[in-house]
């Protein structure tokens, strides 16, 4: 039996129909609400994004989960690589 997750994952679908995922976890210990917020920065600035699924995902638990109000916001920003 594999490991239990309980995670938000971004699909990145680019003009060029290749993917990108993003990823983040929520903690699978605790029984109460949590908040979770992550950048989606994707990797290739040169391609266009065309889609994002955003994926609920909770599996391996023995409890039952609820996720409410998602929300996915776009914000143009300035990104910089450092060498």
């Amino acid at each position: 039996m594999g490991a239990r997750f309980f995670c938000l994952t971004a699909n990145l679908i680019y003009t060029d129909n290749s993917t990108e995922l993003k990823s983040m976890s929520f903690n699978v210990q605790t029984s109460e609400w949590q908040y979770l917020a992550f950048p989606i920065v994707p990797e290739h600035p040169e391609k266009t994004v065309k889609t994002v699924q955003v994926i609920a995902s909770f599996g391996r638990n023995p409890n039952t989960v609820l996720f409410d109000n998602l929300t996915l916001t776009r914000e143009d920003a300035q990104s910089y690589t450092y060498n």
